[in-house]
């Protein structure tokens, strides 16, 4: 839903294309992202675009679309300049999606070069990386963009379903006959469905999620510090600041029971600090990145910037000057570091037992140990003392 095909100007109105179909389909694919978020599903955006030098643009895309007879309006072609900047070319205006419809953080976008979305791409891989298996897909143009990935996601045995009012097209004729070649045949290609079916049967597991994660009231001491009930009560407005008191909260009086699960703790003021920072990159919760406020620790043979990696063994530590890759991409999307856990020795154990820090306890009974490698990691996850923690699992 870019731009350069749906606004005036754009690269779809140069071609000589009609943009009322296109346009009014805005309205439907905003209902039906608004829907998938509120159920969690997980989001990929898609966009057509050129590299600066056009190396990835085929020359019969170019020789085509110059060639156009019987087009009187066609006078510039991919990469020439119009008032959205080069058409089709990626970093330029036109290139990025509509205001009403662009990505949350977090949420994928795949740059692809042809009309199908999985073609050059690391489309497949990131689905892949998900366990996806079934596709809801919407956007314009019907007869291109949108039957192509279908075609290429159903040869990669994908089960697709488009939705009717959130695809559009240049040609009325090209829609319907579009539609009705995907589900032909018992579905030969895919299935199609109307908006108001899909809104419907996604609705339970918004509400759901209001239902289940949204009362702060009922958070004991053992309950979960899950990300979709941290989601959830942001969403509400419960200030970030005020689940970190919880969780320090927690931290201290698990530290009373069993001492040996933190090497380093991050100081409260400093995570209160970086909340506030948070507040005020992402001022709409409603756009938040996936890990917004979401407290995590860190197994520490795993490097956090300016802060000693141990690895359970003080002769060899070290203070890094950059964080390893994991730790930066979930910062990167919101997330808030509480400290470092207690490991076997190395990580070379499977009990837990070999760390001059301690050794972590069961959470369930004080009488058994965590295991091991990861064993402070465990604990600090199943105590509900952060939400996630990045280790390592040597088995």
């Amino acid at each position: 839903m870019q731009r350069d095909f749906l606004l005036p100007n754009g690269f779809g109105e140069i071609e000589g294309s009609s943009l009322d179909a296109v346009q009014a389909s805005i309205s439907s694919v905003k209902k039906l992202l608004g829907t998938c978020r509120q159920a969690r599903l997980a989001i990929f955006h898609t966009r057509e675009g050129h590299k600066p030098d056009l190396s990835d643009c085929p020359s019969n895309k170019l020789i085509r679309q110059n060639a156009s007879p019987e087009n009187k309006q066609h006078l510039k072609v991919i990469g020439d300049i119009g008032e959205m900047g080069r058409l089709l070319i990626r970093g330029e205006k036109g290139h990025d999606f509509v205001d009403e419809l662009q990505p949350l953080p977090g949420e994928v976008v795949i740059d692809k070069p042809g009309r199908g979305a999985f073609w050059n791409t690391p489309l497949m891989d990131k689905l892949k990386a998900k366990a996806i298996t079934h596709l809801l897909i919407c956007g314009v143009t019907t007869e291109c963009c949108f039957a192509t990935t279908i075609r290429e996601a159903n040869d990669r045995g994908f089960e697709c379903c488009g939705v009717e009012e959130a695809t559009a097209g240049y040609n009325d004729s090209f829609k319907s006959s579009t539609l009705d070649m995907i589900h032909w045949s018992e579905g030969l290609f895919g299935f199609v469905t109307s908006l108001q079916p899909i809104l419907e049967r996604l609705a339970p597991l918004a509400s759901k999620v209001v239902a289940s994660d949204c009362d702060f009231q009922t958070m004991s001491t053992s309950t979960t510090l899950s990300i979709s009930r941290l989601q959830a009560l942001y969403r509400r407005g419960v200030p970030l600041c005020t689940l970190l008191e919880e969780v320090f909260s927690r931290i201290e009086k698990y530290n009373r029971i069993d001492p040996t699960i933190w090497i380093h703790l991050e100081p409260r003021e400093t995570v209160m600090e970086r909340a506030r920072e948070l507040h005020a990159k992402w001022p709409d919760k409603t756009k938040t990145p996936s890990l917004f406020g979401v407290p995590f620790s860190v197994k520490d043979s795993i490097d956090v910037a300016g802060i000693p990696t141990t690895t359970a063994c003080p002769p060899l530590t070290r203070v890094p000057s950059k964080s390893s890759a994991v730790v930066e991409r979930v910062l990167q999307q919101g997330a808030l570091f509480i400290g470092k856990t207690n490991l076997d020795q190395l990580a070379t154990g499977l009990t837990g037992c070999r760390s001059p820090y301690g050794i972590p306890r069961s959470v369930y009974d004080n009488d058994y140990i965590s295991g091991g490698s990861s064993s402070g990691s465990c604990v600090s996850v199943g105590a509900g003392l952060v939400a996630f923690s990045i280790a390592t699992d040597s088995m």
